[in-house]
């Protein structure tokens, strides 16, 4: 036999809308998703999981078209990183890892390392 799933387990209970509530009724213009922060008591949500949850929220309460979603995130590296992050429903990305990257094999003038990637 196979147990049935309960109705609890479909539901992204482990994300707290109430910001983002909020933050659409007040009237701010972004939303931004971070995964800086992250420490032994808080631990980093996948930033496709979590930008597909509050996209779907917020087109469930009609408010999506009224706010834009910023992803802040150390995961996307490639280019099909960025393309389903835009899918899932990100306005704007910040690779603040990717950056750091660049910049620091800039300041290290390693221009070969930049061409090579």
């Amino acid at each position: 036999m196979k147990p049935e799933r309960e109705e609890k387990d479909l539901n992204w209970q482990w994300i707290n809308y109430v910001p983002t509530r909020r933050a659409v009724d007040e009237g701010k213009n972004y939303i931004i998703l971070s995964d800086r922060g992250i420490d032994e008591n808080r631990a980093p949500i996948p930033s496709l999981m979590a930008v597909s949850a509050v996209h779907h929220h917020l087109i469930e309460k009609r408010k999506r078209m009224q706010i834009d979603i910023v992803v802040e995130s150390a995961e996307p590296r490639e280019v099909m990183h960025f393309a389903l992050l835009f899918g899932y429903g990100a306005s704007i990305i910040n690779p603040y890892l990717s950056f750091a990257v660049i910049d620091r094999l800039v300041k290290e003038k390693h221009p070969a390392r930049l061409s090579e990637s």
